[in-house]
């Protein structure tokens, strides 16, 4: 989950081909509309990292750090509406990319159009889990995911529909950071048929996570103890400091959003933990192609 009071991302500018190739590329289809984007051009770790290495600091030149993000004071008023529940809009189920709802609707086609910002940043297989979704109106959240109760191998990603609360850069990078919930507490990660008495490794609201999960190696190396707190050397930033849980996924949107960094503190370290795994740094790649046409689309509107 993010919170408006915890983050601002940098202005949006206009964006340039991040393609050796020029602004050729593939044609990706999914969900209800056509996208064109820029396809990665690389087959295998060490070229998939320095390609997207290119394709960051490409972004970073042209629209400003997505991850410098700063606290942003609420009065007293939104403070007091911040501990209220969500106002739930709407909900919709989702197949795969068919979006489930009465779509001669007016409202949920803006709907639509918002899951829309999501599916075009996620492949299609890396978000399966992914089968319903939901608008709401609040102060300061801006997204979050959650476990289906009836059915904890499926997923639920819920999006602030007011546009005022946060700018494209931001409900970007907030997709990114959700999404990093999903790759580390989906069912091939953390099993959620398994009890806690029966757990051996990590036992999480999610269930029990693998030997071999991504949360439970980041767990093991970072978080010896129950609790921190914040400093920039430990934390890439304050939020990541709540819980282990927010840290792989701020440490994440880092991985995919900067350069790779070299390590000089446990920060850095957190965010150089993605680099072990050849498939995520494939999958950064690809993140990274879609990223760049999603901000050239907002640059247009």
């Amino acid at each position: 989950m993010r919170f408006k009071k915890l983050y601002v991302v940098g202005s949006l500018c206009i964006i340039m081909c991040l393609s050796a190739a020029g602004c050729e590329g593939q044609q990706l289809v999914e969900s209800n509309e056509q996208r064109d984007w820029i396809g990665a051009e690389c087959d295998n770790r060490e070229t998939c990292a320095a390609w997207g290495d290119e394709v960051a600091e490409e972004l970073e030149l042209y629209y400003g750090s997505l991850v410098d993000m700063q606290s942003v004071e609420l009065s007293a008023e939104e403070e007091e509406r911040s501990e209220e529940d969500e106002a739930i809009i709407a909900e919709y189920q989702i197949e795969g990319n068919a979006f489930i709802g009465d779509i001669e609707s007016t409202d949920a086609a803006e709907h639509e159009r918002l899951w829309n910002d999501f599916a075009w940043l996620f492949p299609l297989e890396e978000r399966k889990m992914v089968t319903a979704f939901s608008v709401f109106s609040h102060v300061d959240t801006l997204a979050h995911v959650v476990q289906h109760e009836d059915n904890a191998q499926e997923w639920s990603l819920a999006m602030n529909i007011d546009p005022a609360i946060m700018s494209p850069e931001e409900k970007m990078a907030t997709l990114v950071h959700e999404f990093g919930h999903l790759l580390t507490l989906n069912s091939t990660q953390v099993d959620p048929f398994v009890e806690q008495r029966s757990c051996t490794t990590l036992f999480l609201d999610e269930g029990c996570a693998s030997k071999d999960a991504y949360i439970y190696a980041f767990q093991s190396r970072f978080w010896p103890e129950l609790a921190y707190d914040y400093n920039d050397k430990q934390f890439v930033s304050e939020y990541a400091a709540m819980d282990f849980v927010e840290d792989i996924a701020e440490s994440w949107m880092n991985f995919v959003l900067t350069e790779k960094p070299a390590g000089a503190t446990i920060a850095e370290k957190k965010v150089l933990f993605f680099y072990d795994y050849d498939e995520l740094v494939m999958l950064r790649a690809e993140l990274l192609a879609r990223v760049a046409s999603w901000m050239e689309r907002y640059a247009k509107d």
